[in-house]
């Protein structure tokens, strides 16, 4: 089996196990004739906030999948960006190991969570009358940083420049820099702008690792979902809810845990095959969800 192979079985199962997650974590939409599908205000929230990340990731990876597979290398590097800048959103949304009951989520991650679900106009039929832009998040490779526990051997500062030096180096696909332009230029065949590109800087291996990394989020979300529900159910059980709800709350707990053990075995399988070189950002990461 190729290594793309692997990738795109691996993103498979990855979208598969988020499409569960979806179904089990989340509220069912409702319609809207202006936008169509949205959730309820009170639904838009952290863990809705992670969810829709998530199903963003998955399906960017497998429109990767495809373009590496024709040959669009310098493409595949361009939704790079956009997959790295979502696990760091997420990253940048987590509860901090420093923070105390009540403190989270503070008023810079509320904020990034309500731009989220902000729609691009206030009125679609009238896009003019309306020039508010929604706000990113500022220093978003510092999230990293926010994780690394003291002893770690890449202390904060030094995981956030990594994640900023990786940013920047997607970016200039993004943004089309001469530099990443010229990887295009291979010698006698001349500009290969129609696929079956040779693998830029960004190939095989940088997918999987990103893969590998996106596994690493999603089992992140799932643990603290987890947590949430068990919480959820503790707080019921002491209000002497029925056993009916009881026992929904114990089924919505099983069904995660059996994501959860997917997602944590499949990563373990794509870990093999695509050693990451940012071990320290996935140790940070796993160290989380043990708080």
């Amino acid at each position: 089996m190729s290594k793309l192979e692997i990738i795109q079985n691996a993103t498979n199962k990855l979208s598969e196990s988020i499409s569960k997650l979806l179904e089990v974590c989340s509220f069912a939409p409702i319609g809207d004739k202006q936008f169509g599908w949205r959730h309820r205000y009170e639904h838009k929230e952290a863990s809705l906030y992670w969810l829709t990340k998530l199903a963003g990731i998955s399906s960017t990876l497998h429109a990767c999948v495809r373009l590496a597979a024709n040959g669009y290398w310098f493409q595949v590097a361009i939704l790079a960006r956009t997959i790295t800048e979502a696990q760091l959103s997420i990253a940048y949304t987590l509860p901090k190991k420093d923070m105390k009951a009540g403190e989270w989520p503070s008023s810079k991650q509320k904020k990034a969570i309500e731009n989220h679900f902000k729609e691009t106009w206030d009125d679609p039929d009238n896009p003019y009358e309306n020039d508010r832009l929604r706000s990113h998040i500022r220093d978003l490779a510092a999230s990293i940083g926010h994780f690394q526990s003291k002893p770690s051997a890449m202390n904060p500062h030094d995981a956030s420049q990594s994640a900023f030096q990786y940013m920047r180096f997607l970016s200039d696909y993004t943004h089309m820099a001469y530099p990443q332009l010229m990887e295009l230029l291979e010698g006698e065949r001349g500009y290969v702008l129609a696929g079956n590109q040779r693998e830029s800087l960004f190939g095989e291996l940088e997918l999987g690792h990103l893969l590998s990394n996106s596994y690493v989020y999603a089992e992140t979300i799932t643990e603290l979902l987890k947590k949430i529900i068990s919480a959820c159910r503790e707080k019921a059980k002491s209000r002497d809810v029925s056993n009916e709800g009881m026992e929904l709350f114990q089924k919505k707990y099983d069904k995660i845990t059996v994501i959860h053990s997917m997602l944590i075995e499949e990563g373990k399988t794509i870990d093999t095959h695509f050693k990451a070189s940012d071990d320290e950002v996935k140790r940070t990461l796993r160290s989380f969800k043990k708080r």
